[in-house]
């Protein structure tokens, strides 16, 4: 897979940069014209939001979300709105004055606000990926940062099962964060690293491990489904009347037509995981 020379820092104009970033989106063709338009949004959203901060490389702090999305699209193959939109908003809820507003709530206030907010913009889904990804703000609130974190990682173990998309998007963030570890202070790279050995690898290792069990368990749905076609299709030809099964028929193709759509995102998952996975542990091995 390609490794597009977005790591070290870009230096084209932020015009230029939007332009190649939209050249990419231009050629997924199962994105209609409203998805790329709302990709546009989440683009400028995210530049706006992290205007003015920037990262250890001394790199536009943008870059890094920008980066995850391309590494999920020109490494992985990723063509899916959510997976874009979600890595370009990655960051929006942490240390950004975009969702600013939201921060003078509690934590529950703050997290149902935020995600009628990110819902109403892009799609419901996104909105609970994003949240998922943000670490928890408790302002007002006795958590400690410890606390806060435990919060953060049961949410992402939650997300394997419920939305493993979400998790596409954590290991192409640690992959970018990864591979610009060179411009970190020494301390906090050994801390980084030790993180992603600890927390990280576990947690991916079991979100593939997940993934690759739904494979089997969506593959014999599947074959169940077809059973049921071929009983219905016998039944006709052996003289059944057509519309006695019009509404079984029309029940059976949403089935199979849903259980198509898991299986092709949960190939995606295996796929996508795979090679990011062993990405991540080629750097910290």
């Amino acid at each position: 897979m390609n490794k597009p020379e977005i790591f070290l820092g870009n230096r084209h104009s932020p015009e230029k940069l939007y332009s190649d970033f939209f050249e990419k989106i231009k050629d997924i063709k199962s994105l209609n014209k409203k998805d790329k338009i709302r990709i546009s949004h989440a683009y400028k959203s995210s530049e706006r939001a992290h205007k003015g901060q920037f990262r250890a490389g001394g790199e536009a702090y943008f870059e890094h979300p920008r980066a995850v999305a391309l590494i999920l699209m020109e490494e992985c193959g990723v063509e899916d709105f959510d997976l874009i939109v979600a890595a370009l908003l990655h960051d929006i809820l942490e240390d950004t004055s975009f969702y600013a507003d939201l921060k003078t709530q509690t934590f529950y206030d703050w997290k149902e606000n935020a995600k009628l907010t990110i819902s109403d913009a892009f799609r419901r889904t996104v909105a609970k990926m994003v949240l998922t990804l943000s670490k928890p703000f408790t302002a007002g609130e006795k958590e400690t940062k410890e606390q806060q974190l435990k919060l953060y990682y049961t949410g992402l173990n939650d997300a394997i099962r419920e939305r493993p998309k979400t998790i596409l998007v954590k290991m192409a963030d640690r992959l970018h964060n990864l591979r610009t570890i060179g411009a970190m202070p020494e301390e906090k790279r050994i801390r980084k690293l030790q993180e992603t050995r600890d927390i990280y690898i576990p947690l991916f290792e079991k979100f593939l491990t997940v993934v690759t069990a739904n494979k089997l368990q969506l593959e014999s749905n599947i074959e169940d489904v077809k059973r049921e076609i071929e009983v219905i299709s016998k039944q006709i030809e052996e003289g059944g009347n057509i519309s006695e099964h019009k509404e079984a028929i029309s029940e059976i193709k949403k089935t199979f037509n849903a259980l198509s759509q898991k299986k092709r995102e949960n190939e995606q998952n295996i796929s996508a995981g795979t090679y990011l996975l062993t990405e991540i542990k080629k750097i910290v091995s």
